[in-house]
């Protein structure tokens, strides 16, 4: 099993699922991408610079070579779940299933992005990561776990946040934007979808990728299967690893190959 980590994270952002993913007999592998904590910064590559999709596939492709992962299980959380979108529709042979979390997947249908435009306001992003993605039943609850959240946030992209343009700048050709590489979109994730057993998820209180917008999503891949997380934001897998682990292992388990 890969686990993908969001934006705001790292590979230390999975101490809730690594443990329980291993004590279930899956062997857990979750690393830092690119610009994130303990990865070396991509910057000056061209083609292959911070944040391109064509690289984080890359790096995905030869981890699965390194490791002589003939086929894995795939979980993506938030950026984390664009990424693995963008690898399964590209390389289904490659999965036994996905779990796509907490996450618009970067879906590059016109209607698709519309939906996005009316979501956030373009203050949105000025807003402090905790608050945009952190639900407020658990900023109220669980103090401790905002401030071990924001830790690693803050730990994890040192590179990156140095090299992020300002709030408005154009950034970086959007996932799927890439010459050779099959985009995210209704199409793609459906004809992937009928392959590869394929779970979508998201917090109740998911500012991000709300219920209603993974309902449509889910509406145009039939296939694959969804499943709101109660009391939970952005970080499903954070602020309910409980509920999360167990949504994920019941699914796991149903499609065990």
């Amino acid at each position: 099993m890969v686990l993908l980590h969001p934006g705001t994270g790292s590979g230390a952002s999975w101490s809730y699922q690594q443990p329980v993913f291993s004590a279930a007999g899956y062997r857990v592998i979750g690393y830092s991408r690119r610009n994130h904590y303990r990865s070396e910064s991509a910057a000056g590559e061209g083609a292959a610079s911070a944040g391109a999709p064509s690289s984080d596939l890359e790096d995905l492709q030869q981890l699965r070579t390194q490791l002589k992962l003939e086929k894995f299980h795939l979980v993506g959380s938030a950026a984390g779940g664009m990424l693995a979108a963008q690898y399964a529709v590209n390389f289904p042979e490659t999965l036994l299933s996905l779990v796509l979390a907490s996450s618009n997947l970067a879906i590059q249908d016109e209607e698709f992005q519309k939906l996005l435009a009316r979501l956030s306001p373009p203050s949105f992003n000025s807003m402090p990561p905790d608050v945009r993605e952190l639900g407020p039943s658990y900023r109220v609850a669980n103090p401790q776990g905002v401030a071990r959240w924001l830790e690693i946030e803050k730990q994890s992209r040192p590179v990156a946040l140095a090299n992020m343009p300002p709030i408005g700048a154009p950034g970086p050709a959007p996932i799927g934007a890439v010459p050779g590489v099959r985009a995210v979109t209704y199409v793609s994730l459906n004809d992937m979808a009928v392959v590869v057993p394929t779970l979508l998820l998201t917090g109740d209180g998911d500012l991000y990728m709300p219920p209603a917008l993974l309902n449509i999503v889910a509406s145009k891949a039939p296939s694959g299967e969804a499943t709101i997380i109660a009391d939970a934001g952005h970080a499903a897998f954070w602020e309910q690893p409980q509920a999360f682990n167990r949504v994920v292992l019941q699914f796991l388990r149903r499609h065990h190959r």
